[in-house]
């Protein structure tokens, strides 16, 4: 029975990624353990360990998005002005990509600023005075990461203004 005080289907979605993970670190521990052995080890073996962890890894990503997703399904939406951006070189498949940072006023009139990664789709400097979409669960000024910028805020985002 539901208390109503928890979110459900964020609960679910943090149980299937941890049982990803669960699932993926033994997998990947066995099949780094078949790698010294070789040839002494049956090849049918191989394949099994390699699609478990592959299988794995890609679920387990899905279940984090989703999580991030559900954890912010019922929060508050608002549109901010970029005030700054910062093109980040890290780790991301996609190559370089931005982080810009929002001011928005709620509706009280108090003002927060998030921080979003929005994605390496144009120059960091063209979003500076661009409106932008995203959801917030809180209304400290001080939580910059309290900020979720999924499909639908980027589709907003760019009907409002596309490249």
């Amino acid at each position: 029975m539901s208390t109503g005080t928890t979110n459900e289907p964020t609960i679910w979605w943090n149980l299937a990624r941890w049982a990803c993970l669960v699932i993926f670190v033994p997998a990947l521990a066995v099949l780094v353990g078949l790698i010294p052995l070789g040839n002494l080890i049956p090849v049918w073996l191989w394949g099994p360990a390699i699609f478990v962890v592959g299988i794995s890894g890609v679920l387990g990503s899905v279940a984090h998005a989703t999580y991030r997703e559900a954890l912010f399904s019922g929060a508050h939406r608002a549109v901010g002005i970029v005030v700054d951006a910062d093109e980040q070189t890290g780790t991301r498949d996609s190559g370089p990509y931005v982080i810009v940072e929002a001011e928005a006023v709620l509706p009280d009139g108090s003002t927060i600023r998030r921080e979003l990664d929005v994605g390496g789709r144009r120059d960091a400097q063209s979003w500076i005075g661009r409106r932008v979409h995203f959801r917030h669960r809180t209304g400290s000024p001080y939580d910059r990461r309290d900020v979720f910028y999924g499909a639908d805020e980027l589709e907003k985002t760019w009907r409002e203004e596309p490249i």
